[in-house]
């Protein structure tokens, strides 16, 4: 476990951490003894070392010179791709990532992540919840008093979805709530009458991603990529799939990739070629996990396999971004555009130039293929797709914001400008008494991220301990690192990591040690616990199951903060709709108090101006590089869906918004206008900087 940051975050202070700052500069120069502020129970005072400490793990450098240890290892990489083909398969993944033809009814990944790297459509988002909830999919009256539905578009007065007379106190009378979320509308390919469907959770931004250990809000998406679902090793074995040469134990994929072997024939001693069943274990891959997802979802993009849409995509199609505009400065595409629409290379030229030709080049030929069989590139599609989104995703990295100045500022370093006012009294709250930075830490500001996958390295951190809130279950539990219950909905609503796998094992680290720990069964992820890591009682062993307990039900991944202004709707049902809102929601301890919460919810008494000052803070998060969509956020043209309008004769008209192409060197180069907060949008009738068609 990485050194949790140990100054008193729970006490105010007289100064702002840029104050003190300077105060730790001049007793170091002069050589005096720090001036001590006061400790409490188990805490101890801020140090100068720990102040040059928290500027270190802030230092949004850590992220570029730390890429080594978060891409997948490079002797793996070298099995799939080919030397120096990594330019490739990241032009390969922004095609495919921006592309309309991918999924059913025009949807493409960017439908979902077309703004900052999130979603901030209005009409036809509201999902009923989950299936497993009482009620859960029916759509219930929105605050303002709308009905909802697919040609509904909400607006200021239908936020927050739990309201409060009072907002700074939790125990308000309630004015109004709902169950509902704000997702994402996708595919209609499941719908009789042909109405999009909602996800059930709001669609976090793609941007910084990388940095994640596990992707998805629940974590479903394993660090380890199998090449065909988010599952990594978990998929079940079947007797009548396993790989011949797969070691014995391992878990198989009911589809599995398949490869091109050659080896000598031990009678004849001639070179034979086969093509045989393989298991890919690609680590730090949770991105490839992610990405070979929504594609197959029926909900998100598609009602086909990836067999199916390999086909689609390498033979079918007529080429890559077919009717949508690439701009000529395109950062990464524009080398392969076409002079009409779309790329002048086809997809299977880009997986031929960038992945070993032991993975597509077949020396079947299509008169052997048996029924429901598929050539090699068309069969290993979902291999090619989940590299290549990685690939691509790893290049939105935003690291140049107003805080990024701050702390080289405080770091000394070429280039920084402390921040001042507004923002830099916000900084001093976000560290200390908002307890901010409890859960978002390290340079991504997530303790989700950069943080927990560095550590993994070691297998550290991504369990760990804590004391619960004493009023209402006196107890350590153990829970999933980065990943907390907020009590933003009741724990029952969502499981979020509480919940299993489509094979029956648990999402939840924690609930796999404990089960270890009771049984001695297996886990089946590879992790491995420190006690010694504890940030409270190190080093004391956890010896069973009933010396302490989990607190994983309805605990969701530490979303990054950076572009927060963006990258509204909030949490991961959407039900906020501006950052005043989260920090009133934060502020007030919450709004349903449960045995599972994070201890480090409770009412923070914050006056106008802290509130004030963290907003103005996080606002100094947002890349103005993201906000203008300069490179490497530029992208092809998209058409999106924007929920629908009713007919005379009582049916639905859809709604569609255009947005434009761009140029590495942004939208205001096209003289159009940089992106808007979600909050900015509800007023209006249409997204800034497309056209509504």
């Amino acid at each position: 476990m990485r050194p949790t940051l140990t100054f008193n975050i729970w006490r105010p202070i007289a100064m702002t951490l840029v104050a003190f700052a300077t105060v730790v500069t001049d007793h170091a120069r002069s050589g005096d003894a720090l001036p001590q502020l006061p400790a409490v129970e188990e805490e101890l005072p801020l140090t100068r070392e720990e102040v040059l400490d928290l500027a270190k793990d802030m230092d949004v450098s850590i992220l570029r010179t730390g890429m080594k240890d978060i891409l997948p290892p490079k002797e793996q990489l070298a099995e799939i791709l080919k030397p120096g083909q990594w330019s490739t398969a990241v032009a390969l993944g922004k095609a495919l990532f921006w592309d309309r033809q991918l999924g059913d009814d025009g949807q493409a990944c960017a439908s979902c992540h077309f703004h900052a790297g999130a979603d901030i459509r209005r009409r036809n988002q509201l999902n009923g919840g989950l299936p497993a909830k009482d009620g859960g999919g029916k759509v219930d009256p929105t605050k303002s008093g709308g009905i909802g539905g697919p040609a509904y578009a909400v607006n200021s007065g239908d936020f927050p979805f739990h309201a409060l007379k009072d907002p700074a106190h939790s125990n308000s009378e309630m004015s109004f709530d709902t169950d509902d979320v704000m997702g994402s509308q996708g595919t209609a390919c499941k719908s009789p009458d042909h109405i999009r469907a909602t996800t059930a959770r709001n669609a976090p931004t793609v941007i910084n991603a990388i940095f994640q250990f596990r992707s998805f809000w629940d974590g479903r998406a394993n660090h380890h990529f199998n090449g065909v679902t988010p599952f990594g090793r978990r998929e079940s074995a079947d007797p009548n799939t396993v790989p011949k040469d797969v070691q014995e134990g391992a878990a198989a994929t009911k589809h599995h990739l398949l490869r091109v072997i050659s080896e000598k024939d031990g009678q004849t001693g001639r070179t034979v070629t086969t093509v045989r069943p393989t298991l890919l274990d690609l680590q730090r891959a949770a991105l490839a996990s992610q990405a070979v997802g929504p594609p197959v979802n029926d909900v998100e993009m598609s009602c086909i396999t990836w067999p199916q849409l390999g086909r689609k995509m390498v033979v079918q199609i007529p080429r890559p971004l077919f009717g949508q505009q690439v701009h000529p400065d395109d950062s990464v595409l524009g080398p392969y555009r076409h002079g009409k629409d779309g790329l002048n290379v086809s997809y299977r030229q880009l997986i031929q130039r960038a992945f070993r030709p032991s993975w597509w080049k077949d020396p079947r030929k299509s008169a052997e293929l048996k029924p429901g069989e598929y050539p090699l590139i068309e069969h290993n599609f979902s291999l090619f797709f989940g590299i290549a989104v990685l690939a691509y995703e790893s290049t939105l990295i935003s690291d140049r914001s107003p805080f990024d100045r701050h702390i080289a500022s405080l770091q000394q370093k070429p280039g920084g400008k402390a921040l001042e006012g507004m923002a830099a009294l916000g900084f001093s709250v976000f560290m200390d008494r908002g307890k901010c930075v409890a859960c978002h830490r390290g340079p991504d500001l997530t303790a989700s991220g950069f943080d927990s996958l560095t550590s993994s390295k070691e297998h550290r951190e991504q369990i760990e301990l804590m004391r619960m809130h004493e009023e209402r279950l006196p107890q350590t539990a153990l829970y999933d690192g980065g990943f907390y219950n907020l009590g933003v909905r009741p724990s029952g609503d969502d499981l979020g990591v509480d919940g299993d796998d489509p094979h029956g094992h648990p999402l939840s680290f924690t609930k796999q040690y404990l089960a270890q720990i009771k049984t001695g069964q297996s886990t089946v992820d590879e992790f491995s616990v420190d006690p010694c890591g504890f940030a409270i009682h190190p080093c004391e062993p956890i010896a069973t199951h009933e010396s302490v307990r989990e607190a994983v039900k309805g605990s969701f991944k530490t979303a990054g903060l950076r572009n927060i202004e963006l990258t509204g709707p909030y949490m991961h049902t959407g039900g906020m709709a501006t950052l005043d809102q989260v920090i009133e929601f934060y502020d007030r301890g919450g709004d349903f108090q449960n045995v599972e919460q994070s201890p480090d919810i409770e009412p923070l008494g914050l006056n106008a101006v802290e509130r004030n000052g963290l907003v103005a803070f996080l606002k100094s998060l947002t890349d103005e590089r993201v906000r203008c969509e300069q490179a490497p956020f530029d992208h092809p043209s998209l058409r999106i869906p924007h929920g629908y309008s009713p007919a005379a004769d009582g049916t639905y008209r859809e709604e569609f918004i255009e947005i434009p192409a761009v140029g590495k060197r942004g939208r205001a180069r096209n003289k159009l206008a940089c992106l808007a907060s979600f909050d900015a949008q509800l007023g209006g009738t249409a997204l800034k900087g497309g056209t509504r068609k």
